[in-house]
């Protein structure tokens, strides 16, 4: 072979690599250009359906507040209301062309009163939270000092001194608490974050220390039957049946031994107040042959108060799941 031809296939083979690695680039950034808009597809809609599930929640939040406020006239009822009462705790479900909605409402006094309820409640929901009884007297010590109107500290207590040492900083109410989000700011009461909802558990709207057996919330619920999901199931089906829970009930129900500890924490026949709790969710797009959950869905969660020509919001707080 000649120097010249020599030159000739090295050429050829020099643009040959070129060409395939013109290619290689070509390929990667087209990868990448389609992975960008996979990813943009993907992400509009999620907002699509995070949107649908949130005004899907917030409708529920709607049919509620038409349950309490607005009971159509016999023979007037649409056709997604049904014929029992609206009984409090019951999970009422819809569906919709544009998706599912869940929802279900309880007034307060199904709740613990962090302003007014026993001391032996409080004491005995921290020791079902898995506390210690020195961990359980440093919450109980920081929350009476959290209520009250002075800065002399209780033996495990806490006032504004060590509050103000913490990062962040704040200071105690020295007063009633305003929301139940505050229980968590008590000294003691760190390892018990994450482990349920305060909105859900506590109230400070409850005019009364008891607790109404006829609108407990789920977790108080679960608190009073040991977690028990048999009896959360019993309980549910009486109050779907439109009944009330008497006491006899209420000790089937928790047991004997813990009824009569707890007996003197009850109340039975208590009417309703006017707060109450509305939790609904919201499955934008969701069939009705689709099981629920499907996707996690949103959910609003409201507290309001029934007026005589309307209601007033207290707190509206979403969850996007």
């Amino acid at each position: 072979m000649s120097g010249g031809e020599g030159r000739l296939v090295n050429q050829r083979g020099f643009a040959l690599l070129v060409v395939i690695v013109v290619l290689l680039l070509v390929s990667l950034l087209a990868s990448q250009l389609i992975l960008q808009v996979k990813t943009e597809l993907r992400s509009a809609a999620n907002s699509r359906e995070a949107a649908a599930d949130r005004l899907l929640a917030e409708g529920g939040i709607s049919l509620a507040l038409f349950r309490l406020l607005d009971k159509p006239e016999p023979g007037t009822e649409p056709e997604w209301w049904e014929v029992a009462d609206f009984s409090l705790g019951r999970n009422y479900e819809i569906i919709l062309p544009a998706g599912k909605i869940e929802y279900y409402a309880l007034d307060e006094t199904g709740k613990i009163n962090l302003n007014a309820t026993s001391a032996g409640l409080m004491v005995m929901f921290l020791e079902y939270q898995g506390l210690k009884p020195e961990e359980i007297s440093v919450v109980m010590d920081s929350l009476q000092d959290w209520r009250d109107n002075d800065n002399l500290t209780r033996l495990n207590g806490a006032e504004q001194e060590y509050y103000e040492k913490l990062d962040p900083t704040y200071i105690p109410r020295n007063g009633n608490f305003e929301d139940p989000a505050e229980f968590f700011l008590l000294r003691g009461t760190e390892s018990l974050q994450g482990r349920f909802d305060p909105h859900e558990v506590f109230t400070v709207y409850n005019p009364g220390s008891r607790l109404n057996v006829d609108s407990l919330s789920p977790p108080v619920l679960e608190f009073l039957v040991g977690g028990d999901q048999e009896l959360v199931k019993q309980y549910r089906e009486l109050k779907e049946s439109g009944g009330k829970v008497t006491a006899l009930q209420a000790q089937q129900l928790i047991g004997p031994e813990k009824f009569a500890s707890m007996r003197n924490y009850l109340g039975f026949n208590q009417k309703s107040s006017p707060f109450y709790s509305i939790v609904a969710r919201g499955w934008g797009g969701v069939e009705a042959e689709k099981p629920a959950g499907t996707r996690p869905g949103t959910v609003v969660m409201v507290q309001v108060k029934l007026e005589k020509d309307g209601f007033n919001y207290l707190s509206w707080r979403e969850k996007y799941l």
